[in-house]
């Protein structure tokens, strides 16, 4: 009977000293999830914080640059309206030219049918046109003229008068061209201006979407670090609620 008491005392000494060790295991797991549970939090807060500045720096470039597209697309409006003003004023400029060129061809062809004209013109009413319609004046005719040479002065009169107008007219029309190219030149301008907001709001829009790909990126990578995080503590949680429920048994 006394050798099992001491068989008895021998094994619940045995049973005692390995709780013991359950009670130290448990507490250095507790410590440990304690301490890791701290250190944890703030990386994740410093993590949450790092993710919150670099979205809302990232939103707020994405804001600043949504703003300039918009003021592109209000100059762009603008720019179109302006083009059409200019296209319908290049119209109107080309027209007066076609206009002109057809003015043109009705003078020339009278300044080249003037000498056939005058052939149908008796001499005598030539001579009345040179002395009272071109410089009328009483001074005595002191030149006499035989009636070619009067008809032939009529002609070149008449030429010098078609030959003004012809000028005048070729002037108009260089003047009306030099209007057209310059109209042309503002909308070259005008569609160039155009075509840069154009490239810079492309320019833009993708530096938009590379803000937003690196927003989701940095989202998804926090969320993956999240979900790797608790299932850590989730298994030191359950390791350490095993330790704990192994030393509630041994110490009841």
């Amino acid at each position: 009977m006394g050798n099992v008491m001491r068989l008895l005392s021998k094994i619940s000494h045995k049973i005692g000293s390995v709780f013991m060790h359950l009670r130290t295991v448990g507490m250095i797991v507790l410590a440990t999830g304690f301490t890791g549970s701290l250190v944890r939090n703030g990386c994740t807060r410093a993590e949450m914080t790092h993710l919150l500045e670099s979205t809302t720096g990232l939103n707020f470039e994405n804001d600043v640059l949504h703003n300039h597209v918009d003021e592109r697309d209000s100059i762009l409006h603008i720019k179109e309206q302006v083009i059409a003003n200019l296209e319908g004023a290049i119209n109107r400029s080309e027209g007066r030219v076609s206009a002109m060129l057809g003015q043109y061809a009705v003078l020339y062809d009278k300044f080249v049918n003037i000498a056939d004209s005058v052939a149908n013109i008796p001499p005598d009413t030539s001579y009345i046109y040179l002395t009272t319609i071109i410089k009328p004046d009483t001074l005595p005719k002191q030149f006499p003229f035989s009636a070619e040479q009067v008809s032939a002065m009529h002609i070149l009169e008449l030429e010098h008068k078609s030959l003004e107008t012809l000028n005048a007219s070729l002037l108009g029309r260089v003047n009306e061209l030099n209007n057209t190219l310059a109209l042309k030149d503002s909308m070259l301008l005008t569609y160039s201006i155009m075509v840069k907001n154009l490239v810079d709001s492309h320019a833009d829009l993708e530096k938009i979407i590379d803000n937003k790909d690196l927003i989701i990126e940095a989202q998804s990578d926090q969320l993956q670090k999240e979900k790797k995080s608790r299932r850590i503590w989730s298994i030191i949680g359950g390791a350490a609620l095993a330790v704990l429920a192994a030393f509630a048994a041994g110490g009841g």
